[in-house]
């Protein structure tokens, strides 16, 4: 389920302000959950042939409200539904042609915006809240009863995923984007790590989706040793400020993304280079 073209893989930086006792939550505000997107630009189609592509739709508002894919003879369309407070409510997925699979995401929230649950063909999540630690239980990836812990730092963003037999630690740089992703078993040895570079120029993708960040961080890294939200797809994780540019493992593998800009610095041609694959598209935005 990591990605779109297999299930609703595509959605979000949410802001938490910190409490400390639960009677405090409904005091939360969470920072550009409800605000209209910042960017100049809409991104309107990533595109690596006329059968590889996928094409987006806003509302008056500027939120994502449709993703459109064709990869080869498969079609799949994504709807997203927002409430009057524009948190993300519901997420449609249905592919036609040699598939006709489907999945509806459904979230809820607390008074004060906070996600406490999301439920679809493999999942039935709760999540509560006790100041910077988020306990996640409840049926995860189709794992019944899971229960995964998340930190928070103070700018409430994840820093540490606990699971039961091993925790992952993520690292920020000042602009808020991941650095680093390292990987530990119980006994405190590190099992894997990885390290993102980013470009000098703003991510066309970024604030969207932000109502539900929590459940993308899950979707991408429990039971996860790598960063497969890279490269085509942007709205699968669309949390970076700034472009990735590479990720470059401990085993010594490395992936490169170069880009081409328009005259207002947002990325028009993309190039992914694994070492031993390239794969190129390109973004196309609305006037």
């Amino acid at each position: 389920m990591k990605t779109i073209k297999t299930t609703i893989s595509f959605i979000f930086c949410l802001i938490i302000v910190s409490c400390t006792t639960e009677s405090d939550l409904d005091s939360i505000i969470i920072d550009n959950q409800t605000q209209n997107p910042s960017q100049n630009v809409l991104v309107k189609s990533e595109i690596i042939s006329q059968t590889n592509k996928l094409d987006y739709t806003y509302n008056t508002e500027n939120y994502l409200t449709t993703i459109t894919g064709i990869d080869g003879n498969l079609n799949y369309t994504t709807e997203i539904l927002y409430n009057a407070s524009d948190l993300i409510t519901q997420i449609n997925y249905q592919e036609s042609g040699p598939s006709t699979y489907s999945d509806t995401y459904t979230f809820t929230y607390s008074p004060s915006g906070l996600l406490t649950g999301y439920t679809a063909n493999y999942e039935d999540v709760n999540l509560s809240y006790n100041g910077n630690i988020v306990n996640v239980t409840g049926t995860i990836e189709g794992d019944s009863n899971a229960f995964i812990t998340l930190e928070l730092n103070d700018n409430n963003l994840v820093t540490k995923l606990i699971e039961s037999d091993s925790f992952t630690v993520f690292e920020y740089y000042s602009n808020q984007n991941i650095s680093s992703i390292k990987k530990y078993d119980n006994s405190n040895s590190l099992q894997s790590e990885i390290y993102i570079g980013y470009d000098d120029n703003y991510n066309p993708f970024f604030n969207q989706l932000n109502s539900i960040y929590l459940e993308r961080f899950i979707e991408f890294f429990y039971q996860s040793n790598g960063v497969s939200y890279a490269g085509f797809s942007g709205y699968d994780f669309p949390y970076s400020t700034k472009n990735i540019s590479s990720v470059a493992h401990s085993e010594n593998t490395t992936t490169n993304y170069t880009y081409t800009y328009n005259a207002s610095d947002y990325p028009i041609n993309v190039s992914q280079d694994t070492g031993s694959n390239t794969t190129a598209f390109q973004i196309e935005y609305y006037d």
